[in-house]
């Protein structure tokens, strides 16, 4: 188990957020780091991904 698995497990899914890598695959270099935002916790890990639609960010921050 790496890090990157349980700071995303632990933490980021329930702020509904995920950090992810980029690596090559030829030469197993990392490329990049980043976020991926609107992610419903429990769901990437062994399926895809499920976001959180643009509807309902905006119904949740009118109320």
């Amino acid at each position: 188990m790496t890090w990157l698995y349980l700071v995303n497990v632990i933490i980021f899914q329930w702020f509904f957020v995920r950090l992810t890598k980029m690596v090559d695959k030829d030469t197993k270099k990392v490329l990049a780091w980043g976020f991926q935002g609107f992610v419903v916790p429990l769901t990437g890990w062994s399926t895809k991904f499920i976001y959180i639609s643009k509807w309902f960010i905006w119904f949740y921050d009118r109320r």
